[in-house]
C-alpha cells in the first residue's frame, strides 16, 4: 500500500528511472491509491461491514513513435522494476503508430 504522497512520488521517480533506464526514449507513472467502505444494515442492525484499501502504479514508456503501458496493484520496488521492464518492452512487439490521415 502507498502511504502519503512522499511515496507515490517516489514510486513513480524510481519506475520512470527503471523504464528509461531499460530504454525507453519518453516514461510517464501514475500512482493510485485509496481506501473504501461500506456498512450494510438488514432490520435496523449491521449486516455486513466491509473496508479495502487499494494502490496502483501505471507506467507508460515511449519508444520512437511505439508505446507500451503496463499496470499493477502490487507496489512493492519488485513490481515498479516488473511493469517499468514490461512498458518498456511492449512497443517492441506492436506496430508503429501513424498520425491520422
Amino acid at each position: 500500500m502507498i502511504r502519503g504522497e512522499r511515496e507515490a512520488r517516489d514510486l513513480a521517480r524510481r519506475a520512470v528511472e527503471l523504464a528509461l533506464d531499460a530504454g525507453a526514449t519518453q516514461a510517464e507513472a501514475l500512482t493510485l491509491s485509496g481506501e473504501s467502505s461500506l456498512t450494510r444494515f438488514a432490520n435496523n442492525r449491521i449486516h455486513q461491514n466491509v473496508a479495502s484499501a487499494d494502490a496502483k502504479i501505471s507506467v507508460r514508456a515511449v519508444l520512437g513513435r511505439r508505446i507500451g503501458v503496463a499496470s499493477t496493484n502490487r507496489t512493492e520496488e519488485e513490481r515498479a522494476s516488473m511493469v517499468s521492464t514490461t512498458a518498456e518492452s511492449l512497443p517492441t512487439m506492436g506496430s508503429v503508430t501513424r498520425r491520422g490521415r
